[in-house]
């Protein structure tokens, strides 16, 4: 089971994921001089609800897959093989314990990640009291490697990428301090292959940059961990 989105109720979500105003160039003609000038239009769009009940399914569907591999024997040890590339019976036992309780503490609901609507802008530092993810940039997770933004407007089968793109790589940097990563790219994409993902790129979805981001408190650091493709 995962966490489900951390807030007071889906209203509130929906009232804090808008996106803060934009100001339009409304100058007409220099002709309108003796005249007032018009106030800016602003534009505040949302998040839709319908994209919150998507986020909300992909990130319970990726730990769920994530849970139902730990939860066995043969699971976990085929999760293993994926992030470190060492057969079973070589795997030294201190190494094993280690992956064993950091596998389970990562589907328990108070380690693991929680999924949140964030918005594409040009500017993130300049839009208040939203998550704002820069113009190219899918999904990103915080460097807490706790918290999983995914663009609003992705499309249903999009978000499910995104989601299991953010949710593996948050995996693969939380397993990296122990130190038996031999290559973050291919544990990427055969974490990936367990969950089902059978095109996975290591060029491009195990890319990883690292960005600023906005917050509702101010702009903060985060990992960009998929980017829009080119169609």
């Amino acid at each position: 089971m995962t966490q489900s989105i951390d807030i007071d109720s889906l209203d509130r979500l929906i009232s804090n994921a808008g996106l803060g105003s934009f100001e339009l160039n409304t100058d007409l003609s220099i002709k309108t001089t003796l005249k007032a000038k018009p106030k800016p239009t602003h534009h505040t769009p949302r998040v839709s609800q319908d994209f919150l009940l998507d986020l909300d399914l992909a990130g319970r569907s990726v730990m769920a897959a994530i849970s139902e591999l730990v939860q066995s024997d043969r699971g976990i040890a085929n999760l293993m093989v994926a992030l470190d590339g060492i057969p079973t019976a070589e795997r030294s036992h201190d190494t094993r314990e280690a992956l064993t309780e950091l596998l389970r503490g990562f589907v328990t609901p108070r380690f693991a990640p929680r999924f949140l609507p964030a918005v594409n802008t040009t500017a993130p530092h300049m839009v208040g009291g939203v998550h704002s993810l820069p113009h190219g940039c899918a999904s990103a997770i915080d460097t807490d490697l706790t918290r999983v933004y995914c663009a609003a407007h992705l499309g249903f089968r999009d978000l499910f990428q995104a989601a299991q793109t953010a949710t593996v790589k948050s995996l693969i940097l939380r397993v990296e301090p122990l130190g038996i990563l031999t290559d973050p790219v291919e544990a990427f994409v055969a974490v990936s292959r367990l969950l089902g993902t059978s095109d996975a790129d290591a060029r491009q979805d195990a890319a990883m940059d690292v960005i600023r981001m906005g917050s509702p408190v101010g702009e903060i650091e985060a990992y960009a961990t998929s980017f829009h493709r080119d169609t």
